[in-house]
C-alpha cells in the first residue's frame, strides 16, 4: 500500500497479483478492504516549519545569485521566478508525509473512497472521484491544511470470512506508522 493508499500506484501490483493467482471462490485477500479518509487539520507548528524551510531555500538562492554574479559574472536572476515557484510548490503546496496527533484533526474525518480488495479493479484504484462534502468545524480554530490517510481491514471475503476481524490504521489515532499522513 502506498502513502494515502493509492500514492505510488502500489495497489496496482496487488490487484494484478490477485487477478493472476487468487483461486476463485476459495481464496481471499488480506487485507481485504481499504478506506481512505480526509480531514481538516490544525497544525500551525508544521505549517510554520514548511514556510521556514521555503524561506531558507530562497535565502540560499539569494546567496547563490550573488556568488554567481561576483565570481563568474553570470546573472542567475533570470531563473528566480521559476526557482521560487518550484520551491513554493515543494515546501508549501505539495502534499508531504507528516506524523499527526489526534488533536491535530479538526472535526470528523470524511470517507473519500472505499475499496473491496477482493474485487476492485485497476480502474477503481486510479484515484478519488470528485465529490461534494461538508467538513464541520466544531470550534473557532485556525485550519492549517488538510490530511489524508487510510485503514485496511482483514475481514476476508463473503465466501471466506476471517474468524477474527482486524483493522489497521495509518491515521493520527494509530501513533507512528511507516505511512504517516499526507498533509497539504
Amino acid at each position: 500500500m502506498g502513502y494515502i493508499l493509492l500514492r505510488e500506484s502500489m495497489l496496482d501490483s496487488v490487484i494484478r497479483a490477485r487477478n493472476k493467482w487468487l483461486k476463485a471462490d476459495t481464496g481471499c485477500m488480506f487485507p481485504s478492504h481499504a478506506t481512505m479518509y480526509f480531514a481538516a487539520i490544525s497544525n500551525e507548528e508544521d505549517r510554520h516549519s514548511k514556510v521556514q524551510e521555503y524561506n531558507t531555500s530562497m535565502n540560499e538562492w539569494d546567496k547563490f545569485v550573488v556568488e554567481m554574479k561576483q565570481y563568474y559574472s553570470v546573472d542567475m536572476k533570470v531563473f528566480e521566478q521559476s526557482f521560487d515557484r518550484e520551491q513554493a510548490d515543494y515546501y508549501i503546496y505539495s502534499a508531504l508525509w507528516t506524523e499527526l496527533h489526534p488533536g491535530h484533526v479538526i472535526g470528523r474525518p470524511i470517507v473519500i473512497k472505499k475499496l473491496d480488495i477482493n474485487t476492485c479493479t485497476l480502474e477503481d484504484a486510479e484515484g478519488v472521484a470528485a465529490m461534494s462534502y461538508d467538513i464541520t468545524i466544531p470550534s473557532s480554530v485556525r485550519i492549517s491544511g488538510f490530511a489524508g490517510w487510510f485503514t485496511v481491514d482483514f475481514h476476508g471475503s463473503a465466501q471466506n470470512p476471517a474468524p477474527n476481524r482486524v483493522t489497521l490504521s495509518t491515521g493520527p489515532e494509530a501513533g507512528y506508522t511507516h505511512w504517516g499522513q499526507q498533509v497539504n
